[in-house]
This record gives C-alpha cells, structure tokens and sequence, in this order.
C-alpha cells in the first residue's frame, strides 16, 4: 500500500469535508452529555480554507492511497521553524492500518525544518491521543481550554544550529 501526499486540489474539499465529518463524528462519544457543538469545526471546509491569526504560511495535503483520498493534513506554520499540524485525520475505512503513523513520518520529512511542532487534540478522543503521544512521540503539555489537550515535540530540525 503506497502512500502519497498531495498539495489539496480545491475540488477536493468538498469529499475530504465528508471524509472528516465521518471520522470525527465516529471518533466522538455517544452520550447525552456530549456536547455535538465541539463538532462543528470538522463539519465544514473551514479547516481547508481558513487560517488562524499569526499564521505565516500554511501547507495542506490530501493524503492518498492509490487512486483514492483516504484523508488530509493542514500545517500552519507561525514562525520559520515552528510549527501546528492544525488537522490531520485518516477517512473510516483506512483507519487502522498504519496509515497515520506512516503520514506523520512522511509530514515531518516534507517539514524537515521545523524545530517545534504542536498539536491540540480532543479530550474527548482517547484514541486520538494514544497515537499522538504513542505513534508520533508528542508529549502533553496542557489544556486548550476544557476541552482540548495540547501536545509537543522535537522537530527533526531541533538538533541544528540556527
């Protein structure tokens, strides 16, 4: 199985939206105390199409598996060795398989000149979680408000000189 990282075609939003949708949606508890708002940014294309404030250059990929887009990766970058990978999600059916773990060693490859990266993740994913601090070599360090942790790491660029 080949894995392939693409800069995001624009007429690809609409089934990564989708493809989102899904895997967070499955990804979150069903319990009445849930609340569906936490949601609401990964039901939407803002995440292919919006940047934060302060972000000084932005990197989005739509991951394939041969012939198929199996899921995306957008990176924001906030000085010229720091980064935020800002989503990064594996469609259903591909989950599970070593995709995510062979993504993210693809993803730091292609950004071999950061220093720092971040993630936040949702407290409410423990699966998500377990593969940042696990598969990827994050560390949590604090909260994102009540409803989100935040995690870091070395960059492979950590050990150069400036």
């Amino acid at each position: 199985m080949k894995l392939t990282l693409a800069p995001l075609n624009d007429a690809e939003v609409p089934l990564l939206t989708q493809l989102m949708t899904a895997a967070f949606d499955a990804d979150a508890p069903n319990d009445s105390t849930f609340d569906q708002q936490l949601l609401a940014c990964y039901r939407n294309s803002d995440f292919f199409q919006r940047w934060p404030p302060g972000c000084i250059d932005t990197f989005v990929y739509t991951l394939w598996v041969e012939h198929a887009p199996v899921g995306a990766a957008v990176i924001w970058y906030y000085s010229p060795h720091e980064a935020v990978l800002g989503l990064f999600f594996i469609a259903l059916p591909w989950q599970s398989k070593g995709l995510g773990l062979l993504c993210w060693q693809e993803l730091e490859r292609l950004h071999a000149d950061v220093r720092h990266w971040t993630v936040a993740a949702p407290l409410w994913s423990p699966a998500t979680r377990r593969f940042y601090e696990r598969q990827c070599g994050f560390r949590r360090v604090g909260m994102s408000g009540r409803d989100y942790v935040c995690y870091a790491k070395n960059g492979l660029a950590s050990n150069s000189s400036p």
